[in-house]
This record gives structure tokens, C-alpha cells and sequence, in this order.
């Protein structure tokens, strides 16, 4: 034995190199591979931090699962028990360590059967026996993770400190002090990324230490001079190894044995226990529960085989050698509980290289394992902590905060702990020996739990506490008999903690087995359903209805495949493997040894595969998705200056609540703004204030955009919306104040259509309010003596005299309330960051004035072909948004090409609840005389041009550009908002819009913004039951519905204020089509929309739906049907019309909502589930017949969003890979022939249904 210490291979400064430097790496990375994800959408929340939005595939399942088990005790404890038992070690210690992690399937996927909403295996312990098992429980699963963590930092420090002279107290506190930042950072998902980059990191370091050991080495070289060296080996030794005659190429060795059942038996009740496995099972899909555990078991399998096989065994070969650290005495036995083995070995056949793999092996597999316990035990404080003894109402948002200070607090708890241990002299040995005496006696317990109907809470306590008692009886008394004395170690030996495991698992097991037979339980699962996901504001939602791959037929198989599996692998790999070759006590040939070593090669490529290349295989879609996202970013025209964003840092700067419309009007145009934050844009009533600087441009501007936006590459204000003024023309009526000469410059520009407008510029604008500066008030004391010597401002293009008359309805105050909102909300680059400050609250009452003293419109009767449908269209005398004379023809062939394609191609979809055609007849008209409805014409027709054909992007942008020049200024003109052809403009730019919306809901709002605010400012217009003004309320209400459903939120307040005669009794195939249109309208604020949750509401809507249908017209029965059959398999059917098939779309549609969001679907019993599959088979009936609509009217646009917006909804309940490919060509067919943007639904169903 070594009498004198090893000699140190490494400087200190190396240990504190990897273990400081490296984590400081590994943090930032996955720091930043988190940020990207959350930039696509992976929002933080409890639910993403604790189980990673249970969306984990089978490749990174296999991947966490197999690093969670590969602890630095697994590498340490593996060498060491191949040094001590031969071929034997290595071949226990894999084979009786594995089939915990395959068994635990079982367990994974029952969980997800019966409380798919865990969090924790703790909240099922609570449900189904109470308090007092669940503190139980509790105590012992605690008991194990800091038994665990312990190991992992008491053989971690020593083996770092054996190689660099590391003090060991520094190892044990900056070990899980640098996984704490990944994992507070990124929660269980970057812990499962960490866990495969670490575990890819290990396997190759095995990979060179084998061909260092059997290849390339001059000391071996090969396994014939291995085996050789363990002969010589097993000869020279001063004591026989513990195995048939003393060789060390037997499996016949009844230490290895005792080893094995003792690993077996404590390490299955750690993995049962540990809630960071079960956390994996509940991250993981449905899908990839069973095949991830099982992969990831034969995937861990290698680590300690091939591993121990090759550096367990140098060390027997190489310890009488003068590389060997110890030389020329073997090692002590303090060393070999310490679990240096490995480094001992690693430093003779590699040196300095050697050591310094070792030591990187010893971080990887710490941080690795340590990052999954912070997660498990965060999650169990938590959830069954915090959230249940605390503070039971608590929201997602806090319970995510108490993770995170859960998450630092273990991390400190478990450094402190570990010096303790360290302190008082306990080395891994110890621990891993005595680990089963408080995990074994819940083990029995646990699997009635997820097994038994027939425990109860009497039986689960009553063993817990009878198992453990009787473990540590039998532990401490046979530690006292077999060495006389009781101290750490003699407790700490293998034969007194095997036979108290044994002990504490069979007491358990006889009360549980005694109780439950006489008192019976009779459990019926479900209770479990009370368990339920906490939504953003405390809520609760079931993953079970949301998520169609929790169905209950395919858990079951599943079920039954994971323990057919199960039974297969330990009776392969415990039983029929390793017993038929240790009671034949076979001595390994020369022949037979190298085929084992090449066996343990292969085994360990096969690992490499599964959990290194197979996971990059599996995630491909979602890698090549980011690359393809990044690799084509627009690219930017830089500006002089960066993005900036000023915001105010104190209360005292607010805009003040008394602040008057007028003043408030002028400072928004001082701080006129384009761009605005699109995560910051919580609530569209609460918008804030901001002020940013020049910003980045993603499209070309035309030099006729920058004379009336421009400003010189200098200066950093942004363009007053006050110094634009429109000349009025001769004849023109104005009440805005004279200005002198010198202050005005008239400037003349052509618009892309060459239509001559003339404007004028300001040359003296005032200056921006500086918000960092000065204070609010301050900035607006100018402006609050203005108003009290004025009775007029001046709004851009128009003037607005402030009066007090009482004629004057208030429906206007609203609209005039919301004119600065405007200009803040609707139209603006998207592209622009801003930080938002709190928008001042009006108060003043404002009424407009009368059209004696405010008319810059004049409507007239137009001569024109549609007269004979009494549609006025209203023209301006005075300039305005209006030519002063309608042009008669356009200027080039693509202005005509984009315009026939308006009417051919667009309006259609527009004018589908319409008799009269307004978008398709009467659109293209006013176009003709209004530059700002021409140009939104334009914009969408060049957008769907350039989506579907190599038509030029750019002209899109140009259009749209033009069309705000003009537009928003309107939008501070009290009449021009009231304006329906502006209207029209708006809800034509809304569709542009919703063609780069994602149906994922991502995408910005501007033009819907705008549309509700002309919406909300028609209020008052009792002529809003006909005409244009009533086709536009209606195709912008269907746009609300489409929006609404697709970001799950209210219909907004604008369209349900509106006066106008819905037709709750309508006389035509359009009227019907609009009032089942209204219907959804209501159905979809009653999904959405908390205050509208009742079942008195839900009856009266589904009273509404079955009278809808019931009293529909004969026209609305299909023309012809055709059922499903072999070849088909959606049911399709013929309607006579467009309105039709709009209104029985939207029908279907509501029934879908109807289904999924009905309150009278039972929370517990055996009637939830059955309810819920009611429910899903009810909406994948609708999703067929809407989908069979679509196909069988293929030249209609909406038929096809209809279609897609279904599928939407229930697209992910559908199992079959033949309606899934159906329902994946329709959303391919809509994206390529129409241009609708379905790639993220395309994405989204394609991962759930595994392809």
C-alpha cells in the first residue's frame, strides 16, 4: 500500500482554470443559446423553466436522461470497482446501474397517463394520500438529491484536488456555483442542452482513453497484452483478487455480486426518488417518454463499461510500474475509496495529457449532474412547497421567481453540506454504500403509487417510516456486530448497508403489501386531474385537452410496450448475461477478452450515436429553420447613428393627468415617433410614451418620402407632424391661422403614380421634447400657455377650433380622445426597439365643432355607373385626402396590372358577405379620385404578387410608403377619420399586414391598430348600416375575429361599440352569412375573455349556433356532397355561393370553439375524460368538413384561411399519417398558391405529429 501521497501531475491554476473558466463558458453559451430561443418564442414562464414545456424529443430525452446519470462517482466508482474485481467490476456496475433508467420508464409514462399536469412525482403523492405522505415523501426525496449531490462533490473535489493540489473547499463551492448561471438563466432546457454537450464532451474523452489503452499506447497497445498483464497481475499480488481463483478475467466474483445487488437495490429507489428524472419523463413528449429512458438506459450502459473496462483495468496492469503514481507500493485503501483510480490510471498512460482529461471529465460530469438536481429540488420547493403550503394562489410569474431563489439557495446549502462531510472525513465510498438506507424503504411505496389501485394513505406511510426504521436497525446493528464497533467506517462497509437495504425495502414492502389487503383502498385515478398547469396569472389549464398527443389509447400502448421492453432488457442484461456466465465461472480466453474489449468499443460508439448524432438528427427541421432565419435576415441600410432609446427614470417626468387634448396633440407631435417595441405592447388602452432616435431602415425610401419625412444625417429629431401642411387651392375654405412668407416654403413632389399634390414645410419646427432632461411638466408649460391664449392649434393638415356647444353629441370625444393614440399606435416601422414610458390619462372634455366652423369635406352625388345602388361618394373641394378632378386612366402597365389584380384577385375575398361588391366595384372608383385608397390598392395587390411570383418586393413597400405619407396626418383631422374611404384604405392595408402575420399570432398590428380607431370614430354615423362604410365594418370585423383567435384574445372594444342593425333576422344568403359572422365575434370574446366565463353565456351562445342552423335557408344545404372514402379524406361539399360557404365556415368554426372551450366539461371523475374525448372528437369533426369545404371550392382565398385556421385549432389531434398529410397539404397549398403565411402551423404539427 502507498505510504506517501501521489505526486501531483497538474498546477492549481489548471484546476482553477476548468473549473472557473470553463463554467464561466459554459454559462455564457447556454446564456445565449437560451436568448435565441426565447427570441423564437420560448417565453419564460414556470412551466418552460421546470419541465421545458414538455416538448423534449426522444434524442435529447436520451441525452439528459444519460448525463443526469453520469455523475463523477459514476466515472470514479466504475474504475474503482474494475480495479478491485477485474471484468467483473465493470460488468456489474453497467449492467445493475442501467435497468434502473429502463425501468423508470414505466414510471415516466404512467405518470403521463394519470396526471399528465405534474410538475413533480410529489404533487401525486399529495392528490392521492394527503399531507402527511406528501411530507413523507418529501423528506426522503430530499434526503436523496442531497445525498447525491453530495457524492458528486465529495469524489468530484478529491479527484480535482489529486490532480492539481486544488484546495478541495474551493472546489466544493465553485463547482455548483458555475451551473447555477445556466441554470437560473435557461431552467431544465439549457440543463438538457448542457447535459448533451457534457456528455458528448465525455464519451469522447472515453474514446481516446481506449485507443490510448488497447491501440496506440506504448504500455499496451493491445487487449492480447492486457490480458497478459492481468495474469501477471493476478500472480504477483500480495493478496488474491476477490473473485474464482483470484483472476481477474472471471465474472465469477461474489464481491462484484454483493456490489451489484446492493447498486440495484439503493440506485433503483435514488432514480425513483430523484425528481429531476422525473422531471425528464414529464419535459419529454408523450411520444418520447418510453424510447427516450430506454435509449438513454443502453446509452449510459457504455459509459461505465468501456470506461472501467479500459482504465479499471490499466490500473491492475500498470500499478507495479514506475509511471504509476503509487509507486512502487499499491494504492491505500483511502485512495481507493476516494475514487482515485481514474486519475491514477489516466496520469500513467498519458501523463500531464491524462490528468488533465480526467480533470475535464470530472467538471463535465459534476455540472451536468449538479445542474439536473438544481432543477429537481427547485422544482419540489417550488411547487410542492411554496405554491402549496405558502402561497396557494401564487402565479406563474412568482413561482418562477421562487425557483430561481430555490435554485441558489440548494446551491449554497449543498457547497456548505459538502464541506461538512468533507470536514468530518467522509469520502465517496461512504456515501454511495449508505445511499439506500433512505431510498430504499420508499421504493415499494412508490411503485403501488403509480401501479396499485388498492394502497392507501395508511399503507404509503406506514411503510415509508416502518422500511426506514428497520434499514437503519439492521445497518447500524450488523456494522456493530461484523467489525465490534460503530464508526464511519464500519458503517460505511458494503455487507452492513446491503443487508440494511434489504431490510428497509422487504419491512416496506410486507406492510404496504399487509395494509393494503386489509384495507383496501380501491383508487380510481381520478383525482388526478385536479392537478393543473398554472397559467400567467395563476390560473389553471389542463395539458391533457391542449396537448392531442396525451391520448389516452396510445399512453396506454405505450404503457404496455415500456414494460414489454423493461422486462426484456434486465432479464438480458441482469439476469440471462451476467448469471450465466458467473455460474459457469468462465476464465476469459485471450480471444474471448479481445472480443469483450471490442464489444465495450462498439457499445460505446452506439452510445455516441444516440445521444450525440441522433438528437441533431431528430431536432434537423428546428436547426435548419434557425439557420435559414439568420442566414437570410434583411439586410439593413445603416444610418449614422444606433438605435437609442431615452426613457424616463422617474415618476416625477410623467405626463400630468390634467394635461389638456390640444397640449397633448402638440407634444405628440414634437415626440412623433415611428417605431415602437413589439414585446412591450401589452395592453393597446395602457400605451406609453417614448422617445427614440434614428433607426435602422429595412426598405428603400423614395427621395419624395425623404422631402416630406426627411431630415439631414445630422440631426436627430424626427419630423413634426405641424410642419406639413397641405395647400388648399384656390377657392378653399380653411380656418387655420395666416402664416407669414418666410416661415413657409412651398415644395412640390410626384407621387409613384406621378398624381400632382402640392404641400408646404414648415422651415422653423420646434424642437423634440428632450424626456431625459427635463421633466414633463416642464417640457409642457409651453404648450399649457398656448392654450390659454389661443383658441385654435393647428393639427397637420387641418384645424380644429375648440368650442363648448351642447349641440354637439359626445360620441365624437372618444375619437378626438383618441387621435394621439393614432399616431402613436397605428402606423410605425416595425423594425424600431423603443422602451415605453406611461401615457397620460385625458380628462378634459373635448367636443369638435360644428361643419359651420369645420368642413373640410364636401360631399356631393358623383355621376357614376353606381348610382343605381344610392352609394354617395364623397369628394373634396378643399384638398384633402382627395384629387381635386378624378383621373381617368393610369399612367403605366404595372399601376394596371396591380389594379386588375385587385379586382380579379382580392376584392372577392373582401365582398364575400357583400350583394353589392363594394371592394370589387365601387373601390377601384373612389381609388381613382384618392391617392390614399389607390395606394393601399396597390400595396396588397404588389404584396401578393411578389409572394407567389418574382414580382419585385419593393414595390409593395413604395406603395404602402406613399399611402401613410398621406394617411397619417388624416388621423388629426377629427372629419377625416370619419372619412369611410380612408376606412377602406386602412382595412385593405390590415390585409397586407395579415399576409406577414405568422398564424402563430407573431407579427405586428399597426394597420389593425388603426383600423379599430376609424372603426371606434364611425360610432356616431347612423348611415353605417349600407353601403361601403357598412362591407368595410364588416370584412374589418372578420379580420378582428381572425386576429383574435389566432393571439387568443377579446374582440376589441371598437367593434363591439358599434351601432349599426346587426342582422339578428336576415333576409338574404348575405345577411345570414354576417349574422353567424356576429355569432363567432361573440364566441370568440366569450372564449377569451375571463369576464365572460359562465355557463349561462355558453348556453346562450350554443342556443344561438342551434338556432342559426336550424332556421338557415334552403340555399345553405349543399349543392352535393361526397363522403370519405379509400381514396379521399375529407368529406367534401358543394355550396351555391361565396356568403354561404363563408357563413357555414364560420358556423364550423364556432362549433370547433365551442367544443374546446365548453365549462361544463367535468374537472375530476371518470366523466372528465370521457368528456374530453367527446370534446376532440367533436372538433376533429369540424376540422373535416371545413376542410372539405376548402377542397372543394379551390379558386376561393377565404375558404382556404377558413381552412387553415381550423386546422389550427385541431389539426394536432389527428393521429393517422394520412389525414395528417392532408391537412399538411392544404396549409402548403394556402401558403403557395395564396400566399397566406402558414409555415409556423406547418412547423408546429409536423413536431407534434413526429415527422
Amino acid at each position: 500500500m502507498s505510504e506517501t501521497q501521489a505526486a501531483i501531475p497538474l498546477s492549481q491554476g489548471a484546476g482553477y482554470g476548468v473549473v472557473i473558466g470553463l463554467g464561466a463558458l459554459f454559462a455564457l453559451v447556454m446564456i445565449g443559446v437560451t436568448s435565441i430561443m426565447r427570441r423564437r418564442g420560448n417565453v419564460e414562464n414556470a412551466e418552460e423553466f421546470t419541465v421545458a414545456k414538455r416538448s423534449l424529443g426522444t434524442g435529447l430525452t436520451a441525452a439528459g436522461v444519460t448525463s443526469s446519470w453520469t455523475w463523477s462517482t459514476t466515472l470514479l466508482s466504475s474504475a474503482t470497482v474494475a480495479y478491485e474485481y477485474g471484468v467483473a467490476g465493470s460488468f456489474f456496475y453497467a449492467a445493475c446501474n442501467s435497468t434502473q433508467i429502463m425501468i423508470f420508464s414505466n414510471l415516466a409514462i404512467e405518470s403521463k397517463r394519470k396526471a399528465p399536469n405534474a410538475r413533480t412525482f410529489l404533487e401525486i403523492i399529495r392528490v392521492r394520500y394527503g399531507t402527511v405522505a406528501h411530507l413523507s415523501f418529501m423528506f426522503f426525496s430530499l434526503a436523496s438529491n442531497i445525498l447525491v449531490v453530495s457524492s458528486i462533490l465529495i469524489g468530484g473535489a478529491a479527484a480535482i484536488n489529486s490532480l492539481t493540489g486544488m484546495n478541495v473547499y474551493a472546489s466544493l463551492w465553485l463547482l455548483p456555483m458555475s451551473v447555477t448561471a445556466y441554470t437560473l438563466r435557461g431552467g431544465l432546457r439549457a440543463t438538457i442542452l448542457t447535459d448533451y454537450v457534457h456528455t458528448a464532451i465525455i464519451l469522447i474523452i472515453i474514446f481516446v482513453f481506449w485507443f490510448k489503452v488497447y491501440a496506440t499506447g506504448d504500455q499496451i497497445g493491445s487487449p492480447a497484452k492486457m490480458w497478459d498483464l492481468l495474469h501477471d497481475a493476478a500472480k504477483r499480488n500480495d493478496y488474491p483478487a476477490p473473485t474464482k481463483g483470484g483472476t481477474y478475467l472471471t465474472i465469477r466474483s461474489l464481491g462484484a455480486l454483493k456490489f451489484a445487488i446492493l447498486s440495484i437495490l439503493e440506485y433503483t429507489g435514488v432514480v425513483f426518488l430523484d425528481n429531476s428524472f422525473h422531471q425528464k419523463g414529464i419535459a419529454a413528449d408523450p411520444a418520447s417518454a418510453v424510447p427516450g429512458y430506454v435509449l438513454g438506459g443502453l446509452a449510459w450502459y457504455a459509459m461505465p463499461f468501456t470506461l472501467a473496462t479500459t482504465m479499471g483495468i490499466a490500473a491492475i496492469a500498470l500499478e507495479n510500474t514506475p509511471a504509476f503514481p503509487t509507486y512502487p507500493n499499491r494504492m491505500s485503501t483511502t485512495e481507493i475509496s476516494a475514487g482515485l483510480t481514474l486519475p491514477y490510471a489516466a496520469q500513467t498512460i498519458a501523463g500531464t495529457g491524462g490528468a488533465g482529461a480526467v480533470l475535464v471529465l470530472m467538471f463535465m460530469s459534476c455540472t451536468s449532474a449538479i445542474s439536473s438536481q438544481l432543477i429537481g429540488v427547485s422544482t419540489v420547493l417550488s411547487y410542492d412547497v411554496y405554491k402549496t403550503y405558502i402561497k396557494p394562489s401564487a402565479t406563474d410569474a412568482q413561482i418562477l421567481r421562487a425557483g430561481h431563489y430555490c435554485v441558489v439557495g440548494f446551491a449554497i446549502f449543498m457547497a456548505a453540506f459538502g464541506s461538512m462531510l468533507h470536514g468530518v472525513k467522509i469520502d465517496l465510498g461512504f456515501i454511495y454504500n449508505m445511499t439506500g438506507i433512505f431510498t430504499g424503504s420508499a421504493l415499494p411505496a412508490l411503485i403501488a403509487t403509480f401501479f396499485s389501485t388498492r394502497q392507501g394513505p395508511l399503507a404509503a406511510v406506514a411503510s415509508i417510516w416502518t422500511g426506514f426504521f428497520s434499514a437503519v436497525i439492521t445497518w447500524l446493528t450488523l456494522a456493530k456486530r461484523f467489525s465490534g464497533t460503530v464508526n464511519i467506517a464500519s458503517v460505511g462497509r458494503t455487507d452492513p448497508c446491503l443487508y440494511g437495504c434489504i431490510a428497509g425495502i422487504g419491512a416496506a414492502a410486507v406492510v404496504t403489501i399487509a395494509i393494503s389487503i386489509f384495507h383496501n383502498a380501491r383508487y380510481t385515478w381520478d383525482t388526478l386531474g385536479a392537478i393543473r398547469l398554472t397559467d400567467v396569472d395563476g390560473s389553471d389549464k389542463d395539458v391533457a385537452f391542449e396537448d392531442p398527443t396525451y391520448n389516452p389509447e396510445r399512453l396506454r400502448k405505450a404503457a404496455h410496450i415500456a414494460r414489454a421492453i423493461t422486462v426484456f432488457l434486465f432479464l438480458a442484461l441482469f439476469i440471462v448475461w451476467p448469471l450465466s456466465l458467473y455460474g459457469t465461472a468462465y476464465q476469459f480466453s485471450e480471444k474471448f477478452f479481445t472480443g469483450w474489449v471490442i464489444v465495450s468499443l462498439l457499445w460505446a460508439v452506439f452510445s455516441f450515436g444516440s445521444i450525440t448524432i441522433y438528437p441533431i438528427i431528430e431536432e434537423r427541421h428546428r436547426l435548419l429553420s434557425w439557420i435559414k432565419e439568420f442566414s437570410t435576415k434583411p439586410k439593413v441600410e445603416e444610418t449614422d447613428s444606433v438605435d437609442e432609446v431615452k426613457v424616463e427614470p422617474d415618476d416625477s417626468e410623467r405626463v400630468p393627468e390634467d394635461l389638456t387634448q390640444d397640449a397633448l396633440a402638440r407634444i405628440l407631435n414634437r415626440t412623433f415617433f415611428d417605431g415602437r417595441s413589439e414585446s412591450s405592447r401589452h395592453d393597446e388602452e395602457s400605451y406609453k410614451w417614448v422617445k427614440v432616435s434614428r433607426k435602422l431602415k429595412f426598405i428603400d425610401q423614395t427621395s419624395e418620402i425623404t422631402a416630406t419625412y426627411g431630415q439631414d444625417a445630422e440631426s436627430e429629431s424626427p419630423p413634426m407632424i405641424e410642419e406639413i401642411h397641405e395647400d388648399r387651392g384656390p377657392g378653399n375654405v380653411s380656418s387655420a391661422p395666416a402664416e407669414s412668407a418666410a416661415d413657409i416654403q412651398p415644395v412640390t413632389y410626384m407621387t409613384p403614380s406621378s398624381y400632382p399634390l402640392t404641400t408646404q414645410i414648415s422651415q422653423t419646427p420646434d424642437l423634440p421634447v428632450d424626456v431625459q432632461s427635463h421633466t414633463t411638466q416642464e417640457a409642457l408649460s409651453e404648450e399649457l400657455d398656448l392654450q390659454e391664449s389661443s383658441h385654435h392649434d393647428v393639427h397637420s393638415h387641418c384645424t380644429i377650433q375648440r368650442q363648448s356647444s351642447p349641440a354637439v353629441g359626445g360620441a365624437m370625444h372618444d375619437t378626438i380622445q383618441g387621435l394621439t393614440q393614432a399616431a402613436e399606435d397605428v402606423f410605425f416601422d416595425p423594425s424600431q426597439e423603443a422602451t415605453l414610458l406611461p401615457r397620460a390619462e385625458m380628462q378634459e372634455s373635448f367636443s369638435p365643432p360644428d361643419k359651420t366652423t369645420m368642413t373640410p369635406f364636401a360631399a356631393s352625388e358623383i355621376a357614376t355607373p353606381l348610382n343605381a345602388s344610392s352609394i354617395t361618394i364623397r369628394s373634396n373641394a378643399l384638398g384633402g385626402p382627395y384629387l381635386q378632378t378624378r383621373m381617368h386612366q393610369l399612367i403605366s402597365g404595372q399601376e394596371a396590372q396591380l389594379m386588375r389584380f385587385f379586382i380579379d384577385s382580392i376584392a372577392p375575398s373582401f365582398d364575400l358577405c357583400d350583394r353589392d361588391r363594394h371592394f370589387s366595384l365601387v373601390v377601384p372608383q373612389r381609388a381613382l379620385m384618392c391617392p390614399i385608397l389607390l395606394n393601399a390598392v396597390f400595396a396588397v395587390s404588389a404584396k401578393y404578387l411578389s409572394a407567389v411570383s418574382d414580382f419585385d418586393p419593393v414595390v409593395s413597400d413604395r406603395h404602402s410608403q406613399e399611402c401613410l405619407k398621406h394617411l397619417i396626418p388624416k388621423l388629426c383631422d377629427a372629419e377625416a377619420i370619419t372619412d369611410e374611404n380612408i376606412l377602406a384604405a386602412t382595412v385593405i392595408l390590415r390585409h397586407l399586414e395579415e399576409l406577414e402575420m405568422s398564424m402563430s399570432g407573431s407579427g405586428v398590428e399597426n394597420y389593425l391598430l388603426g383600423t379599430r380607431l376609424l372603426m371606434g370614430a364611425q360610432e356616431h354615423h347612423r348611415a353605417f348600416a349600407g353601403g361601403l362604410r357598412n362591407a368595410v365594418y364588416w370584412y374589418g370585423l372578420r379580420q378582428e375575429i381572425y386576429v383574435s383567435f389566432i393571439k387568443q384574445r377579446p374582440i376589441h372594444e371598437s367593434f363591439k361599440r358599434c351601432t349599426m342593425d346587426v342582422p339578428w333576422n336576415p333576409n338574404d344568403d348575405f345577411e345570414w352569412a354576417n349574422s353567424i359572422v356576429a355569432r363567432v365575434a361573440e364566441l370568440v370574446q366569450f372564449c377569451f375573455d375571463e369576464t365572460e366565463h359562465s355557463i349561462s353565456n355558453y348556453d346562450q351562445i350554443v342556443q344561438h349556433f342551434d338556432s342559426w342552423f336550424e332556421q338557415k335557408p334552403a340555399s345553405y344545404t349543399p349543392l352535393y356532397s361526397e363522403t370519405c372514402d379509400s381514396s379521399t379524406v375529407f368529406p367534401k361539399s358543394w355550396y351555391l355561393n361565396a356568403a354561404i360557404i363563408t357563413g357555414v365556415q364560420h358556423y364550423h368554426l364556432g362549433r370547433a370553439l365551442l367544443a374546446v372551450y365548453n365549462p361544463r366539461i367535468p374537472r375530476l371523475g371518470i366523466a372528465h375524460r370521457y368528456a374530453l374525448q367527446d370534446a376532440e372528437k367533436s372538433l376533429k369533426e369540424q376540422v373535416m368538413i371545413s376542410c372539405g369545404i376548402a377542397l372543394a371550392t379551390p379558386s376561393m382565398t377565404a375558404s382556404y384561411v377558413h381552412a387553415c385556421l381550423i386546422i389550427a385549432l385541431g389539426g394536432d389531434r389527428f393521429t393517422e399519417r394520412r389525414e395528417q398529410e392532408a391537412l399538411h397539404g392544404i396549409l402548403v397549398e394556402a401558403q403557395k398558391v395564396y400566399a397566406w403565411p402558414t409555415q409556423p402551423v406547418q412547423d408546429h404539427l409536423r413536431e407534434v405529429w413526429g415527422w
